[in-house]
């Protein structure tokens, strides 16, 4: 069993219902619960929770948040479902895959 955490955008109000299903744990560091097994990944119950993490500088804080990107103390992120319904308003603050030594 692999030990990486996938985190999930889980809604506050079905946390125990998806605690039973999915053994969700609670991160404290990173304020958002995760499970410890990429078999997960793609368990329906699962799907609806995943997340996008993005790269959004400051300046666009207020623009990233109105469009539905929430913040958890160290990383902005949206809900994978949600980054699928408006691909194109996530350009500006996707992650880079470019290596910068380059």
């Amino acid at each position: 069993m692999s030990t990486t955490k996938l985190y999930l955008a889980i809604p506050y109000a079905r946390k125990d219902e998806l605690k039973r299903l999915l053994r969700l744990n609670w991160d404290k560091d990173a304020k958002m619960w995760y499970v410890l097994t990429e078999r997960v990944y793609n368990s329906a119950a699962a799907v609806p929770f995943h997340i996008v993490n993005l790269r959004v500088l400051f300046a666009y804080k207020d623009e990233a948040k109105a469009l539905g990107a929430q913040w958890n103390g160290r990383n902005w992120y949206v809900s994978q479902h949600l980054y699928d319904l408006y691909p194109d308003k996530w350009a500006l603050f996707q992650e880079d895959d470019e290596d910068e030594d380059d």
